[in-house]
C-alpha cells in the first residue's frame, strides 16, 4: 500500500515538472518570435538639465533666473516641455512668446509637474524658462528631471519614476487584507487588546501607503489635482506618528502616561498646521519642521520605554518593534538629510525602504503574539473539551451529563436509553484491565455507530452508558435497539472481545417530567431487564466460557 502511494507521488511530481518545462519552453518561444512591434511607440525624449544657458535678469518682482535652450531641428512634432516645481513663479517662452505661466501666491498647490504643449513648428526655436525665486531654491528645481519630447514618452517616463509608489501601495493593501481576514478568522481566540493592536497597525500601514502614493507624482498624472493630492500627503504624514503611538501603546505591558501626552501633542500639532493652511496664515510647508521634531521625539520616547519594557517587564514582543524602529530611524535620517540638503536623489525611496522593513517587523510582532494567543486558546478549548469528554471512549462523560441535567428542562419528547456492561468485572479479573478497556471501547463504538447520529452519547460510569434521543418514536427506538443487538453479535463473532450488555429505555410523553425523573425511569427499566435475563446468562465461568476463550486468545 505504501509503495503504491510513493509511486503515485513520484508520478504526480514528474507530471508537474513536465508541465512546468513545457510552459517555460512555450513562453521562451513566444518571447523569441515577438519583436515588440505591438508596443505603443514612445517617441524621443531629451533631458535638459545639463543643456541650459543660464542668465540672470531683473523684473518687477526682483531677480529672476532665466534658462535658455535652442530646440534642435527635426526633433519632431507634438513636443511637450515638462518640469517639476513646487511654488516658484514660472514662465515658459518660445522665441520670446509666452507659452505658459504659473504662480502660487499662497503656496498651496504643492509639488507638481508642469506640462507645456509646444506648437508643431517648435524645432529650431529658442525655449526659455524664467523662474522668480531664491538662487538656492531655483538650483534645487533645476536639479530635478526636465524633459522635452513627445507627450507619450514623457508620460511613460513620469509613470515609470513613480511606479515604486504603486507597488508600495499595492503591498500595503495586500497586508491590510491579510490582516483583516486573519482578524475575522481568529476573532474569537484574540483578546480585545490584540484586536485593537491589529486595527491600529492596519491604520498605520494604510496611512503610510497613502502617503507614499500621494507624495509621488502618480496621482497628479491621473487626476491633475495637485492641491488635494499634496494636502492628503501632508495630512497622512501628520497622522503617521499618532497611529504608531496608538499601536505601541497597545504593545506595552505597563500603561505609560507619556504616550497619552504624545497623542495630545500630536493632535494639537496636526490641528495647528491644518489651521494655518485653512486661514492662509503661512505656507504649510514652513511648519513641516515641527512635525519632523515631533517624530524624532516620539521615536526617542518609544525606544526608551521599549528598552524598559524588555528589561523590567520581559516584554519579548516589543523587541521586534525596537528592531523595526532602529532600521526605520536609519532610513529616516538618510531621508531627512536628502530632503534638507536639496539632493537630486529622491528621499522617498529611503522612506519607503525604511517603512517597508518597519511594517514587516510590526506585522511579525503582532502575528507572533496573535499566534501565541490562538495557540493558547486552542489548548484551552482542548482542556475545556476534555472536562466533558471521556478520554477512553470519546463519548461525553458524567460531568457533561450532569451539566445537562442542571438545565432542568421538560423531558417531553425525549428518550433515555441506559446501558450496562454485565461482564466488565469478570473480564478485568480473568483477562486484565487492558481487555476490560477494549470491551468498553468496543461497546462505546457500537453505541455511537447506532445512536450517534440521532442523539447524544454519554459514558456515565465505569461500565454504564446513556443515550439521549430527541424526536424519535418508540418504534424507532425499538428498531435501533434491534440494530444494536446485531452489531453486538457481530463484534462477539469477531472474537476481539465479548460484550454482554443490558439496557433499558423510557420514552417521555409527559410535559411535567424532568430529565432527572426520565433518567430514573430508564435506569429502573435497565435493571428490570438485567434481572430478567440474569438467569439466562452464565454466572459461573468455566474454561469453556467466552471470557476464558477471550483470555486464551489474548495469551
Amino acid at each position: 500500500m505504501t509503495g503504491g502511494i510513493t509511486i503515485r507521488r513520484h508520478v504526480s511530481r514528474g507530471i508537474c515538472v513536465f508541465l512546468v518545462i513545457v510552459i517555460a519552453a512555450a513562453l521562451i518561444k513566444s518571447f523569441m518570435i515577438d519583436n515588440g512591434s505591438g508596443r505603443v511607440p514612445l517617441g524621443e525624449i531629451t533631458e535638459l538639465n545639463q543643456q541650459w544657458v543660464k542668465e540672470i535678469k531683473k523684473n518687477a518682482e526682483g531677480t529672476c533666473w532665466e534658462y535658455v535652450y535652442r530646440i534642435p531641428e527635426g526633433l519632431g512634432e507634438n513636443l511637450v516641455f515638462s518640469m517639476e516645481n513646487s511654488w516658484a513663479a514660472l514662465e515658459v517662452f518660445l522665441d520670446g512668446q509666452e507659452m505658459y505661466a504659473f504662480e502660487d501666491i499662497y503656496r498651496e498647490h504643492g509639488n507638481r509637474r508642469h506640462w507645456v504643449e509646444l506648437p508643431g513648428d517648435s524645432s529650431g526655436k529658442e525655449l526659455s524658462v524664467r523662474i522668480t525665486e531664491s538662487k538656492k531654491f531655483v538650483d534645487r528645481i533645476m536639479k530635478k528631471p526636465i524633459y522635452l519630447g513627445e507627450k507619450n514618452a514623457i508620460f511613460y517616463r513620469s509613470l515609470s519614476s513613480g511606479f515604486y509608489a504603486l507597488i508600495f501601495f499595492f503591498l500595503t493593501l495586500i497586508s491590510i487584507l491579510v490582516s483583516f481576514f486573519y482578524r475575522i478568522s481568529f476573532r474569537a481566540d484574540m483578546s480585545k487588546k490584540s484586536l485593537r493592536r491589529m486595527q491600529f497597525l492596519d491604520l498605520f500601514i494604510l496611512d503610510v501607503g497613502i502617503w507614499v502614493l500621494t507624495d509621488s507624482q502618480i496621482m497628479q498624472l491621473f487626476t491633475g489635482r495637485t492641491s488635494i493630492v499634496s494636502l492628503v500627503s501632508f495630512v497622512t504624514f501628520l497622522l503617521m506618528p499618532l497611529f504608531i503611538i496608538l499601536f505601541v501603546k497597545e504593545m506595552m505591558v505597563y500603561r505609560w502616561k507619556v504616550f497619552d501626552i504624545l497623542l495630545g501633542i500630536g493632535s494639537v500639532n496636526t490641528a495647528v498646521i491644518l489651521g494655518v493652511y485653512l486661514f492662509r496664515m503661512a505656507p504649510i510647508y514652513q511648519w513641516l519642521f515641527l512635525q519632523h521634531v515631533f517624530i524624532v521625539i516620539t521615536i526617542i520616547i518609544i525606544l526608551e520605554k521599549s528598552i524598559i519594557e524588555i528589561k523590567k517587564y520581559k516584554n519579548q514582543g516589543i523587541k521586534k518593534v525596537v528592531i523595526g524602529f532602529a532600521l526605520l530611524s536609519l532610513c529616516g535620517i538618510v531621508s531627512l538629510i536628502l530632503f534638507y540638503s536639496k539632493s537630486p536623489v529622491n528621499y522617498v525611496y529611503f522612506y519607503c525602504l525604511g517603512f517597508f522593513v518597519f511594517m514587516g517587523c510590526l506585522i511579525w510582532a503582532v502575528f507572533d503574539e496573535v499566534y501565541y494567543y490562538v495557540e493558547e486558546s486552542a489548548k484551552a478549548k482542548i482542556y475545556r473539551k476534555m472536562i466533558y469528554i471521556d478520554v477512553m471512549t470519546g463519548m461525553e462523560n458524567r460531568t457533561a451529563f450532569e451539566k445537562m441535567l442542571e438545565d432542568d428542562i421538560s423531558a417531553e419528547g425525549i428518550a433515555y436509553i441506559v446501558f450496562d456492561n454485565d461482564n466488565l468485572k469478570v473480564i478485568n479479573d480473568n483477562c486484565g484491565h487492558q481487555a476490560g478497556d477494549l470491551l468498553l471501547r468496543e461497546t462505546a463504538k457500537c453505541i455511537r455507530k447506532v445512536f450517534g447520529k440521532f442523539g447524544r452519547c454519554f459514558r456515565i460510569g465505569g461500565d454504564e452508558f446513556l443515550v439521549m434521543l430527541r424526536e424519535m418514536t418508540e418504534d424507532g427506538i425499538k428498531e435501533s435497539l434491534d440494530y444494536f443487538d446485531r452489531e453486538v453479535d457481530k463484534i462477539n463473532k469477531e472474537g476481539k472481545t465479548h460484550i454482554e450488555i443490558s439496557y433499558g429505555y423510557f420514552f417521555c410523553e409527559d410535559a411535567s417530567m424532568t430529565l432527572n425523573e426520565l433518567f430514573e425511569k430508564a435506569d429502573a427499566n435497565m435493571y428490570l431487564k438485567k434481572r430478567r435475563v440474569k438467569g439466562e446468562r452464565r454466572t459461573t465461568y468455566s474454561e469453556s466460557s467466552p471470557e476464558s476463550d477471550l483470555k486464551k486468545s489474548l495469551e
